[in-house]
Formats: structure tokens, C-alpha cells, sequence
């Protein structure tokens, strides 16, 4: 009884922490919580049980093949079986948010946190079964320190590219280009998942060597999708502040305000708490161009008020602010 409820307690937690952590990254425009839990859940839920069966049943004639040579087929399976399989069902996920609630991704950063939490669901359960399985409680520590905590964003980072490939993709017109972008994003995943599975596989095999392998490999890809990340929301910013400033101009925001709104959430001091719809109003209204609609023109903002040709963020910027505060009395 207690190895199962350690192996609930250290294969979950931390990756609730670890998704609550990229979570907070989300600084402009917060994802519905629903769509976030049902991101993790998909990873934790079908995509584990799903993945497990097609790896059962590839694994048939990967061992009738390979079979005479144990080494091979532990390569087979865990570098290229497991990983088309897993980053597949995984990256459906993903794929349906990108379909369905198209208008919740529109960042590099959105596919990277739907993606991050589908992976960190999968995880979740994975680890769970990996850490009942050793029987006892000093194997459930010691296979909890490499897989929750060494090895704890691997998961997270695999699904993520895919992510990244979807969010590149909704920026093209041609669907070529579309195609292209989401084809790259799950080669790269699958990629970066065969490969950090070949070095695990030639540690147990061969020597250690191969999980440094892995961690280096690892390490790597998640600086470089912290660095995505970063970039990501610098351009958020940029939406922001180049779709606000002309309200700033007109003296329908302060200085202040539009400082907040290209910042972190947080109160402004002089005219009170800024609602998050103020940010969501200049980043909806930006990331629509996204879709192949014109950049707006200096001038626009007056037929936008006017709910003219400019109008088009589907609800005019002025709209949206005035939706946003309702009357608003600034600087007071």
C-alpha cells in the first residue's frame, strides 16, 4: 500500500508543479483552466493507454524480426517504436485544441504549453506505473529521482515541438507551408524522443555513458525551448503595445496602463487593478492578422471606431476597450 500511494505521490506531483510552472509563463492571455486540464488529462488518460496497446501490437513483429538479437530489438522498440507511437497519440491531443479552440492558440507559447501539458500528463502516468513496478520503496525513490526530477521535463519538452510546429503553422497562408510546419514539428519530436530513448537504452545495455548522452540532448532542447518561450512572449508584447499605443494617443489608455498590458499581470498604482480583457483585447485583436488578414494601418483606429473597413479584430479595438472597462474614466 505504500509503495502505490509513493508512486502516486512522486510520479504526479511533480509533474503538476512542473505544468503549473509553464502555466505561469502564460503572461498575456490566460488559457481557459477547462482546456488546460483537459490538455493534461489526455496525456494522462488515452494517450498512455493507447500508446501502450500500439506499442503491444508493434512489438509482435519487431520481435518475430529482431528477435535473435535482444540489443536490436530493445533499439527497435524503444527508439523508434515508442516514440512514433507516444508523440502520435500525444500530438492528437494538441492537434485537436489547434483545431477546435483555434481562437486559444495563437502564440508559439500557446503550443508550447498545450503541448508541455499533455506531455507532463503523460508522464504523470507513466511514471506511476514505472515506480509500482520496482515493488519497494527504495526503488520507487531512487527511479523517481532520475525520472521525476532528471529526467522530469523530457516529456513536456518532446510534445511541445510538436507544438511549436502547429503554432508556426497557423502563421502561413499557403497550405503547403501549413503542412509543412506540422509535419517538422512532429518529426522533431519524435527525433528528440528516439534519441533520448536510444542513450537510456544503450545505458542499460552497454554503459552509463548513454544517459548522459540523453541528459546533454535533453538539456539542450529545453534551453532552446526556453528560448522559444521568451522570444514567443516578447512578440506578444509587441502585438500588444503596437495595437494599444494608438488608444494611448486618443486618451483612451494611460502610459501606465499600456506598460501593464505589455508587462506580467500585476495592479497598476495610480488608476486601480487593470483587467486582464485590456490585455486580451490588444492580443486577440493582433494575432487575427495571423490568419492571412492585413496588418492594421496608421489611421485605422478612426474606422475601427467607427466599426468601418479597419474593423478587423471582428469587434474593433475601441470595442473591445470600451467591452473591456465598460465607461471609462482614466487617470483619476
Amino acid at each position: 500500500m505504500i509503495v502505490v500511494l509513493l508512486s502516486c505521490l512522486l510520479g504526479i506531483v511533480p509533474m503538476v508543479v512542473y505544468a503549473f510552472v509553464l502555466w505561469s509563463f502564460d503572461r498575456y492571455e490566460k488559457e481557459p483552466w477547462g482546456l488546460l486540464l483537459a490538455a493534461f488529462l489526455w496525456g494522462f488518460v488515452p494517450s498512455a493507454a493507447i500508446a501502450l496497446i500500439a506499442q503491444l501490437i508493434l512489438g509482435i513483429p519487431a520481435q518475430a524480426i529482431f528477435g535473435a538479437n535482444a540489443f536490436t530489438e530493445a533499439i527497435v522498440e524503444a527508439s523508434f517504436i515508442a516514440p512514433i507511437t507516444e508523440e502520435g497519440i500525444k500530438g492528437i491531443g494538441v492537434l485537436m485544441v489547434f483545431l477546435i479552440f483555434r481562437r486559444e492558440f495563437d502564440s508559439a507559447f500557446d503550443g508550447i504549453l498545450y503541448g508541455g501539458l499533455v506531455g507532463f500528463g503523460f508522464a504523470a502516468i507513466e511514471n506511476v506505473l514505472y515506480f509500482f513496478s520496482t515493488g519497494d520503496i527504495g526503488g520507487v525513490v531512487a527511479l523517481a529521482f532520475m525520472r521525476a526530477f532528471i529526467f522530469g521535463l523530457n516529456h513536456a519538452f518532446f510534445t511541445s515541438l510538436t507544438g511549436i510546429g502547429l503554432a508556426l503553422a497557423r502563421y502561413q497562408r499557403s497550405p503547403a507551408l501549413k503542412i509543412l510546419y506540422i509535419l517538422l514539428g512532429f518529426a522533431a519530436a519524435v527525433t528528440a524522443h528516439g534519441l533520448h530513448n536510444l542513450g537510456a537504452t544503450y545505458a542499460s545495455e552497454v554503459t552509463w555513458l548513454g544517459l548522459v548522452f540523453s541528459w546533454l540532448l535533453d538539456s539542450t532542447g529545453i534551453i532552446f525551448v526556453f528560448v522559444v518561450i521568451i522570444l514567443a512572449l516578447r512578440r506578444e508584447g509587441g502585438w500588444v503595445a503596437d495595437h494599444l499605443q494608438e488608444e494611448v494617443r486618443l486618451g483612451t489608455l494611460t502610459e501606465s496602463q499600456l506598460s501593464v498590458a505589455k508587462s506580467a499581470p500585476a495592479p497598476l498604482e495610480q488608476s486601480g487593478p487593470l483587467p486582464p480583457t485590456m490585455r486580451r483585447a490588444g492580443l486577440q485583436a493582433a494575432s487575427t492578422r495571423q490568419d492571412g488578414r492585413r496588418r492594421r494601418q496608421p489611421g485605422d483606429h478612426r474606422a475601427i471606431a467607427r466599426g468601418g473597413e479597419g474593423a478587423e479584430s471582428g469587434c474593433g479595438m475601441r470595442r473591445c476597450l470600451v467591452a473591456a472597462f465598460g465607461d471609462l474614466r482614466l487617470g483619476v
